[in-house]
């Protein structure tokens, strides 16, 4: 009798920590869902910063870290999921701001044709969107090769992240230094 009693008490213990391990990874799902969303505060804060920058005539790259200084400023921010989530947060304000500049390079070269290897002609569009993908590949390895630094640590992603964020910054201001007027 003393087994069977155990062995139930043993399985509600199980049954526990498997529903508080559901519960806190939905929790953190869901908590990480709220914070990859663009604050229209973000937005705001770098749209007038570059403004203010062509007004100006400044570097735009002087508007890298208009959103994530504050957040790391901010209570929370100095923490490891802190300054991860700052890059991130301004990180993706930028990748709206490449991903704008990038349909414009599209839409004002897209059509004329490129020289391509060989000498062989090409569409300009072709040429754009597999620049496009290999700058990608090579943002995403160039940040993990970053982050080894810290590999296995905790650091390891808020170095990603940054660098992520820088290259993403940069990569939208040249796309858009190739249109703007």
């Amino acid at each position: 009798m003393v087994g069977l009693t155990m062995r139930a008490d043993l399985g509600v213990i199980v049954c526990l920590i498997f529903a508080c391990a559901c519960a806190g990874i939905a929790h953190a799902q869901e908590e990480a869902s709220n914070q990859e969303q663009v604050t229209s505060k973000d937005r705001a804060a770098l749209t007038q910063c570059l403004s203010n920058a062509k007004t100006t005539k400044s570097a735009p790259e002087g508007c890298i870290g208009v959103v994530q200084a504050p957040c790391l400023d901010a209570p929370g921010g100095q923490s490891t999921y802190g300054m991860k989530d700052c890059a991130n947060r301004e990180a993706m304000v930028w990748d709206e701001q490449l991903n704008i500049a990038y349909k414009a390079v599209l839409s004002a070269f897209g059509d004329r044709d490129a020289d391509g290897q060989g000498g062989k002609t090409i569409k300009a569009a072709d040429l754009i969107r597999d620049m496009e993908r290999a700058w990608l590949a090579f943002r995403d390895k160039k940040c993990a090769v970053a982050s080894l630094q810290m590999a296995g640590g905790t650091g390891a992603g808020v170095l990603y992240n940054d660098c992520y964020l820088y290259e993403t910054a940069h990569h939208a201001i040249w796309l858009n230094s190739l249109v703007a007027q």
